[in-house]
């Protein structure tokens, strides 16, 4: 049966790591075919060298011994091998190689059958590239090559990803040996990944057996690996299965698993901790046509825990397109905040939360229909997937008729209040003094990140989703709709209107972000009537404000990063707050004076300073945000402002000029904000420096 195997020029390094040295050890013995008897070792080593360059796309190097014997039994040996890719995509490196190859048994099982094969101080370097190809991993399957001997010694796998983050494996040893035709044969592998190191053990069934299956649809090759980890304490991870050859000549592989969860996160997190998570066990049926690998049955379910509950059972009837597909899934946690503490992740006042879902269809046409249950919070999802313009494309709606804030942990703790009075920690004159004298590296002083930003999931499919919320409860507070639309269209994203309607105000809200070439985002928002504190207060327990907000924001950039798009932005932000109150502690902020004094703690009585309005108006041209007005006034205070903030620089610059009534301050001098957005400098300003900067209209009697 003839197998397709994964090109070596396209998208995905892992792909090519796992083929790169079977089809190069295939392609040692059989490019040039019936020519390989005439030809000396020096001849066959320059067409093998040149082949590699014509067919792999790659450069082959061979700069040690090199022997070639053909025979019944063919034997190479290889010295100092390297085979690098012409696109810098990978580099393979042998130190030794010494291969044997029975013909007769190939030609009896159809295969390429190595009695032995022996590898030292192998290393393999993949890059992954980033191209308009992609891997069709169900078209992806390993040459067919039966290995009845194996020694490897000292091999090392690195692979770096798109975003420059490397992965290493280490491979210290791999013996795969039988003592003879008739008798099984054994594995055993020891290896490490980042600290981590792991042995795999394992049993094949006899070479007499994998010929007796080939040629036989009635047999099956057995097989059971398992794989153990340094820590201890958790029973090895273990697959057990069989291969078989079907009537019609498709390859049968069913396997049952057990797979221990703190192990798995253990390979992927360096140190997620010692606790213990269950298992995942299950059995799976795979079906290979000679094209593609096809699921024909999955079973996996969780085991050995009470954190949570998986279970998920489906079937495919058949290998065609038109194939009925059927999966239903399981998925519960009594109580998030017990598998939170398992995971490192802080679910506090998170609802158990309970979902299940049904998928059907085919490979053309997929719908599915799932319910979840968090806390009271119940919702209902439809998805429709079919194919659009040779990807995949997504509708579906999402409706939840009630989403209370308090079962995802958004809820106030009391305990947490800010209280009545100014918090004991806020001394004005320590916290000056601190940010005067806090530095920060060049590399850890970035607000917005100079990486090229990744959108490609927008481009992988088409996506057409209504968001419903007919209620969000909160504490003292609600939503009475939220209602959205979010289309995604060969890298266009829209979200288009997203209205939310509260108690006595609305928001609505347009995104448009274009990623085809380069990234370009709108924003448009509006907002009239919301009541900020007690908005803020659903997410949070100390509220910076409160009043009734108006909001305005109409914004657009481009750029192919965080720090390009905050360079190029464009537009105005509009923002007031009618009968606000702001916290004691930020207006004792602005009564520090040239000489660092402060005003006494108890000249503030209550926890919040109350402002009539507070009116903020930018316009933004080229990532340099101006203020038009910045006002704040209150029945004692009132505070006139300038400000330009560079994004691109990342920088402020900002006066502030307070102005008592009725004698509440005995002395209020004018601060100054200057310096890097992350960490500016504050400071005390003469008035008449003040007013020259937020110039002299603003200082105008009765302008409030």
């Amino acid at each position: 049966m003839e197998k397709n195997t994964v090109s070596l020029t396209q998208r995905s390094a892992i792909g090519r790591a796992l083929i790169l040295v079977p089809a190069f050890l295939v392609g040692l013995l059989l490019l040039l075919g019936a020519t390989l008897y005439v030809m000396s070792a020096d001849s066959y080593r320059n067409a093998l060298i040149w082949s590699v360059d014509l067919f792999l796309d790659s450069q082959l190097q061979i700069d040690g011994t090199f022997l070639i014997d053909f025979g019944q039994n063919t034997q190479l040996i290889a010295k100092d091998v390297r085979l690098n890719a012409n696109d810098g995509s990978y580099a393979l490196s042998i130190g030794e190689l010494h291969l044997e190859q029975d013909l007769d048994s190939s030609i009896e099982t159809r295969s390429f059958w190595l009695n032995h094969l022996r590898l030292s101080d192998l290393d393999i370097e993949v890059v992954e590239l980033v191209t308009e190809q992609e891997v069709n991993w169900l078209n992806y399957s390993l040459p067919s090559v039966v290995m009845q001997k194996v020694e490897l010694t000292n091999a090392s796998l690195s692979y770096t990803g798109v975003d420059q983050q490397q992965h290493n494996v280490k491979l210290s040893s791999l013996l795969l040996d039988s003592e003879g035709a008739a008798s099984p044969i054994q594995i055993r592998a020891s290896g490490k990944h980042k600290s981590s190191s792991y042995a795999l053990e394992g049993t094949f069934a006899s070479p007499t057996q994998l010929r007796l299956m080939r040629n036989d649809p009635e047999e099956e090759y057995p097989f059971n690996l398992s794989l153990s980890h340094n820590s201890g304490g958790e029973k090895p991870a273990s697959v057990v299965g069989s291969i078989s050859t079907l009537q019609n000549g498709d390859s049968l592989l069913k396997f049952a698993f057990d797979l221990p969860v703190t192990e798995l996160m253990q390979i992927i997190n360096e140190d997620p901790g010692s606790k213990k998570s269950g298992h995942l066990q299950g059995d799976i049926s795979l079906v290979n046509d000679g094209q593609q690998w096809h699921l024909q049955n999955i079973l996996m379910r969780s085991s050995d825990t009470n954190l949570y509950h998986l279970k998920i059972v489906g079937a495919v009837d058949g290998v065609s397109e038109e194939a009925n597909i059927e999966l239903q899934s399981e998925f519960d946690v009594p109580s998030p905040v017990k598998l939170g503490e398992q995971l490192g992740v802080d679910l506090t006042g998170h609802g158990p939360y309970d979902v299940k879902g049904m998928l059907t269809g085919n490979k053309k046409h997929l719908n599915f229909q799932g319910s979840a249950t968090v806390g009271r919070t119940k919702s209902d999802m439809t998805l429709k997937v079919t194919e659009k313009n040779g990807k995949p494309f997504v509708q579906g709606q999402l409706s939840i008729p009630v989403l209370y804030l308090s079962d995802i942990g958004l809820q106030r703790d009391a305990s947490k209040q800010v209280p009545t009075a100014v918090a004991p920690w806020f001394d004005i004159r320590k916290w000056l003094a601190r940010k005067k004298q806090k530095n920060i590296s060049a590399g850890d002083s970035y607000i917005f990140a100079r990486e090229p930003l990744d959108f490609s999931g927008l481009q992988s499919a088409d996506l057409d989703l209504g968001i419903r919320i007919d209620q969000i409860e909160g504490t003292d507070y609600s939503v009475e709709q939220v209602n959205g639309e979010l289309k995604a269209t060969d890298g266009l994203l829209h979200i288009s209107p997203l209205k939310l309607v509260f108690e006595k105000g609305e928001m609505n809200l347009e995104l448009v972000l274009e990623t085809r070439e380069v990234p370009e985002l709108t924003l448009k928002v509006e907002a009239d009537e919301l009541i900020l504190g007690e908005l803020l207060s659903q997410v949070q327990s100390e509220v910076p404000v409160k009043g009734k907000a108006n909001l305005v924001i109409d914004i657009n950039t481009k750029g192919l990063s965080a720090h390009e798009m905050a360079s190029a932005l464009s537009g105005n932000l509009r923002f007031s707050l009618d009968d606000a109150s702001l916290p004691s502690k930020y207006v004792e902020f602005l009564s520090v004076d040239l000489l660092g004094w402060v005003m006494r703690k108890s000249t503030f009585e209550d926890a919040y300073t109350q402002l009539d309005c507070i009116m903020v108006d930018f316009d933004i041209h080229q990532g340099v945000a101006k203020s038009q007005s910045m006002i704040a006034a209150g029945p004692r205070l009132v505070v006139n402002g300038a400000a330009t903030v560079d994004l691109g620089e990342e920088s402020i610059d900002m006066v502030l000029l307070p102005q008592q009534k009725k004698n509440f301050f005995s002395r209020m001098p004018p601060v100054k904000v200057k310096g890097p957005l992350r960490d500016p400098l504050v400071q005390a300003l003469p008035k008449k420096a003040a007013a020259t900067t937020i110039a002299a209209t603003v200082l105008l009697p009765g302008v409030l």
